[in-house]
């Protein structure tokens, strides 16, 4: 019985924390280049960017302040195609973020060939983001 109790008990809370959770999960894309976000401590953030990797070519994240947010991890890449053989494909750059505390950080991320480091960036995107 007391088993039961606390089943019932502490599950509504369980949901109730997994959807904030989700709800505070918020996915920036390249439409939003130029833009800001707002976010709470303990929020997390995607930035999804579009590009070939195969051409040389790679998005580098680049943050002012590290205080602010927290890049979780290194980048992912998933290709639109997966079928045996296709090579060349472009697809998505996703970076995970945190907010870790208050202030202000304008993210930054260059699109380029790390080893031609005297070469200009092909594309930039920058969004400021805003912790309460």
């Amino acid at each position: 019985m007391l088993r039961l109790l606390l089943v019932i008990t502490i599950l509504p809370a369980f949901f109730i924390a997994c959807k904030q959770n989700l709800n505070n999960s918020l996915v920036v894309t390249e439409e939003k280049n130029g833009s800001s976000v707002q976010l709470h401590k303990g929020d997390t953030f995607t930035v999804n960017l579009r590009g070939n990797p195969t051409t040389g070519y790679l998005w580098e994240a680049q943050m002012a302040d590290s205080t602010v947010i927290r890049q979780n991890g290194d980048y992912e890449y998933h290709a639109d195609h997966t079928e045996p053989g296709y090579v060349g494909s472009p697809g998505m750059f996703t970076f995970r973020f945190t907010a870790v505390g208050k202030g202000q950080n304008d993210l930054q991320f260059i699109y380029h060939r790390p080893f031609e480091p005297d070469n200009p960036p092909e594309k930039t995107f920058r969004v400021t983001v805003i912790v309460k």
